[in-house]
């Protein structure tokens, strides 16, 4: 399977001055901290670690993902040896469900990605899974504070959302029927001495040896790993999720505002629903010269561009237009200025 190469070269563009994820721990550790409640939840250096056990602990052969993905999203499945689909999107990122609902076979997994913090359809797919009796995957990278799961199974990327240099979680339902496999799969990973253990060989092996020329680009099944930075594992599990999903709303909102009217574009998702907690602001760029201007203005975004080709028309075109704009919870009023400032 073949992903479309990088359209842009961080190394191009200055040193960005408005960072495109949070990095002040000072700033939230300062706040008062609520422990996160809800279902059992395994913590992993990086989501795509986690997929790669839901993958392999599924007995379905054929996964269906969207069509506007990154590889990290790609990758687990396909070195756990299932047949990977796509299905199409429509210009809001919702599922075509018309498209998905004759295309779906009974019995098969579907994941469901909540783009930037907003729904996307969820529901229904849900809805859509049960009619059809497929499993769910909820790939909640863009959503780790989403208060409300459809899925089976649910993955999240806390290192969108907070201070920590790694950090994902697997959300395992008391009822999911994988429960048992994954667990035993996540206590067969090292504990921290075993890993250090493992690394070292590794590098050894690789300077005696050479390394080995892994088969995709962002996974290695050999690095798979609990979170085991014991700082950022106690910070995590009394991390202010309450205030940065506030801080999160208020900037979404002042920037949203600010960007009313640009000659650059247009907001892609302009209503904040009361439960969405964004990830970053979706910014739908009038041509893909909009994404060089950010960059070259200091400006740190990110834009979804190694996908897989298709015939999704949307997830082609959103490919060169839609970026990413911070909304973290690091940002200043002045900031949020200062971006929709480069954007007037």
């Amino acid at each position: 399977m073949q992903f479309l190469p990088p359209l842009a070269d961080a190394s191009d563009f200055p040193a960005p001055q408005i960072r495109a994820l949070p990095a002040d721990k000072e700033q939230t550790a300062a706040l008062p901290t609520e422990q996160i409640r809800g279902q059992k939840r395994l913590l992993y250096v990086k989501a795509r670690h986690a997929l790669y056990h839901i993958a392999g602990a599924a007995q379905q052969t054929r996964v269906w993902l969207p069509a506007y993905h990154c590889p990290a999203l790609v990758e687990p499945f396909l070195a756990a040896g299932k047949t990977v689909l796509f299905y199409s999107l429509n210009a809001d990122l919702t599922p075509d469900m018309d498209s998905l609902c004759q295309e779906l076979n009974p019995g098969e997994m579907v994941v469901a990605v909540r783009y930037f913090g907003f729904d996307c359809g969820v529901e229904e797919l849900a809805e859509l899974c049960r009619e059809k009796d497929c499993m769910l995957v909820e790939d909640l990278a863009h959503a780790a504070l989403a208060t409300e799961l459809y899925g089976e199974l649910a993955v999240t990327s806390l290192v969108k959302f907070y201070p920590v240099s790694g950090g994902a979680e697997l959300w395992l339902p008391q009822k999911s029927t994988y429960k048992a496999q994954i667990e035993k799969q996540y206590a067969g990973l090292p504990g921290p001495f075993a890993q250090r253990l493992k690394e070292l060989f590794i590098k050894l092996s690789n300077k005696v040896f050479g390394a080995g020329k892994s088969s995709y680009r962002y996974f290695d099944a050999s690095a798979i790993s609990r979170c085991l930075n014991q700082e950022e594992r106690q910070y995590l599990a009394c991390r202010p999720a309450i205030q940065v999903s506030e801080k999160r709303r208020q900037h979404y909102q002042s920037l949203a505002v600010l960007l009313q009217g640009s000659s650059w574009g247009r907001v892609l998702f302009g209503q904040l629903p009361e439960h969405v907690s964004p990830y970053v602001l979706p910014f739908l760029l009038n041509d893909e010269a909009g994404f060089a201007h950010l960059r070259k203005n200091g400006i740190q975004i990110y834009r979804w561009e190694e996908m897989v080709s298709g015939q999704c028309d949307v997830s082609l075109d959103y490919r060169q237009r839609l970026v990413q704009l911070p909304c973290h919870q690091d940002l200043t009023q002045q900031q949020l200025q200062t971006i929709a400032e480069v954007l007037r």
